[in-house]
């Protein structure tokens, strides 16, 4: 792989001419046909696109672009991986002002006090929901440009909440959410959550992002759990996040640990039943069982 310095590759974006070449990449393949393959443009498509007069300026620009973020090919210019994700982080606004909107109240208790007072808010690039009595964080989920375009913040935090579940299922099949790679992870003890007295460490190999979970959440990736609850009207991939922390304040979930070897356990209860997933040290599931009152 040919690996470039960084400040090297934006400096090349340090031209107003150079992002709407990438800005004109984009709005062709945006109008291509459905199904269709990649845009290619040609140069003389690009040029009439961009609205450059000067023929070896535009030549210019568009060769610093060239194996960075353009790739060249005989039927012409299209994205390369960094210059499509970049032009994207761009359209979306993301070089503007900080996102901001007034809280919102959400439903669900807090684990901590068990108030029933919970509003999400904007925080700088994270919305958080947090406790309006105690002021306890309990759960944050990434806020982008595109997220809070032409939605009400109720709206915000929804699609928030149901991005960050698609995450969840990226964590726990060990890929990183943001850039695909692979995912280490690391077990720690804290004291955040009632019954819960472990968190997760989910970092990337390649983008060095972090990703934190409560180890109770991890049964979350097991369909056991889902039909576990399905099988009494139940639907628990729809319930927000914030929502399933209650199960640990009311003992509805808990986790253990057991030193030899080392293994987790966690038990889900539902009235009288019991769902108990065993994880190892590397959060794989080594054994199911399932507790129910008619056993």
């Amino acid at each position: 792989m040919d690996e470039r310095a960084p400040h090297e590759s934006f400096a090349k974006l340090a031209d107003e001419t150079r992002v709407d070449i990438l800005r004109a990449v984009a709005v062709a393949e945006r109008d291509r046909e459905s199904g269709g393959e990649e845009p290619y443009l040609s140069f003389s498509e690009l040029r009439d696109r961009v609205e450059v007069s000067n023929s070896s300026r535009f030549a210019y620009h568009l060769d610093q672009l060239t194996g960075t973020f353009l790739h060249k090919a005989d039927r012409g210019y299209t994205f390369t991986w960094s210059g499509e994700r970049i032009v994207r982080t761009i359209l979306a606004g993301g070089y503007g002002t900080p996102i901001e909107f007034d809280s919102v109240p959400v439903e669900g208790a807090c684990p901590a006090c068990g108030a029933d007072a919970l509003r999400a808010g904007a925080e700088r690039v994270m919305i958080r929901v947090r406790c309006a009595d105690c002021d306890g964080p309990i759960a944050s989920f990434p806020l982008t440009p595109g997220l809070a375009a032409d939605r009400e913040p109720e709206a915000i935090v929804q699609a928030a909440e149901r991005r960050t579940r698609s995450d969840f299922d990226d964590i726990f099949a060990g890929d990183c959410p943001k850039c695909a790679g692979r995912l280490d992870h690391e077990i720690r003890e804290r004291d955040a959550l009632p019954g819960d007295p472990f968190l997760t460490i989910n970092r990337c190999r390649e983008c060095l992002a972090p990703f934190g979970l409560p180890l109770s959440m991890w049964a979350l990736s097991h369909p056991a759990t889902v039909a576990f609850y399905w099988n009494r009207g139940i639907d628990i991939r729809s319930k927000p996040i914030w929502n399933l922390f209650a199960h640990l304040s009311d003992g509805g979930w808990t986790v253990e640990v057991e030193s030899e070897p080392r293994t987790y356990r966690v038990t889900l209860r539902e009235d009288e039943d019991e769902l108990r997933l065993t994880f190892d040290a590397d959060l794989s599931v080594t054994d199911v069982a399932r507790l129910t009152s008619e056993a």
